[in-house]
């Protein structure tokens, strides 16, 4: 189990240090879940921008 907190950040940019650092492991390990806690809406792009990028690393 891994904890990547992305506190204070701009939600305009999906290059996010813990971002990258999440996707990086879930393409490493082998993943069942990811639990997202409090995810601002306020521009949907980065949600989709961040969703792509989890779909890439998936195996």
């Amino acid at each position: 189990m891994e904890e990547f907190v992305d506190a204070g950040e701009s939600a305009r940019k999906a290059d996010r240090p813990e971002l990258m650092r999440m996707i990086q492991y879930v393409a490493k390990h082998k993943t069942k879940y990811c639990i997202v806690h409090k995810v601002a809406t306020s521009p949907p792009r980065s949600l989709r921008v961040c969703r792509r990028r989890l779909r890439r690393a998936a195996p």
